[in-house]
């Protein structure tokens, strides 16, 4: 039999500068566990300012309300939804019964949602709007990015849909203008 190689002794586990050292069985190689960032996955964006829980659930109490009146006062004013077809879902016993139902509960999920999507990122908004105009900064005007070359290149306006450009012909001048 041949002998087993020689094992080299693991170098000591080094860690980053703040930090952690993770050690593991003494054959195992060591891993260095980078600090956990404040930062986004990139690295370079901010988190995202959250609204407090309870105006986020208050944003669903209201918005369920708001989107079954949305959805349901036109299917009832349209015929949609009606009072025979609302006992069918209890007298019929054919899976047809409950399509009027589905529909009205679908669209009124998601009408529901959108409510709560404005209600969520308008309220981030008007959250962060505060919060910068307290800290001085103008909020309304975009931030002017720093050009050596100067302002950057005023925008051609796009043509006219089915208008043919007129091609420039020199003026004349009249008959018995002074330019004559």
């Amino acid at each position: 039999p041949a002998p087993a190689p020689a094992r080299r002794a693991a170098p000591p586990p080094v860690a980053a500068p703040g930090g952690t050292a993770v050690l593991g069985p003494r054959d195992a190689p060591s891993v260095v566990v980078p600090p956990p960032s404040t930062r986004g996955s990139s690295g370079t964006t901010p988190p995202r300012a959250a609204l407090p829980l309870a105006v986020r659930i208050l944003a669903w109490v209201v918005a369920i309300p708001i989107g079954l009146a949305i959805v349901g006062i036109p299917a009832r004013t349209l015929g949609y939804l009606t009072s025979q077809k609302l006992l069918d879902v209890f007298v019929k016993h054919t899976l047809g019964r409950f399509v009027p139902l589905v529909v009205i509960v679908v669209v009124w999920a998601l009408a529901t949602t959108v409510l709560v999507e404005l209600f969520v990122e308008g309220g981030r908004w008007i959250m962060l709007h505060r919060r910068r105009r307290a800290a001085g900064d103008s909020f309304d005007a975009p931030p002017l990015a720093a050009s050596p070359s100067g302002p950057p290149p005023r925008r051609r306006r796009p043509a006219r849909r089915g208008a043919s450009p007129r091609p420039r012909t020199p003026t004349r001048s009249r008959p018995g203008s002074p330019e004559a």
